[in-house]
């Protein structure tokens, strides 16, 4: 067992490797990555290609702070509509 484990993990350290070696050195991330304290805000940015709706959408989604709340509005919605259906 522990022989076909290290195999696995020879093959896996091989293929890893192989396409590491196909990315050009200029092009992979360097570690370790700067803190996110030195590097500049750019959140605004996009904003001067956005449309007021579309700022306004990717405002409104950041109140919510868990993907929960997202996802729960459009299940009660269903429920809902369901049982205006049935009366």
């Amino acid at each position: 067992m522990s022989e076909n484990l290290t195999d696995w993990k020879a093959i896996g350290d091989s293929k890893r490797d192989v396409l590491l070696s196909l990315i050009p050195e200029e092009w992979r991330i360097q570690l370790p990555l700067p803190s996110p304290a030195i590097l500049p805000d750019v959140t605004g940015h996009i904003r001067q290609y956005l449309s007021l709706k579309e700022v306004e959408i990717t405002d409104r989604r950041s109140r919510y702070p868990e993907t929960g709340h997202v996802v729960q509005l459009p299940k009660r919605s269903a429920i809902e509509q369901r049982w205006l259906i049935r009366w």
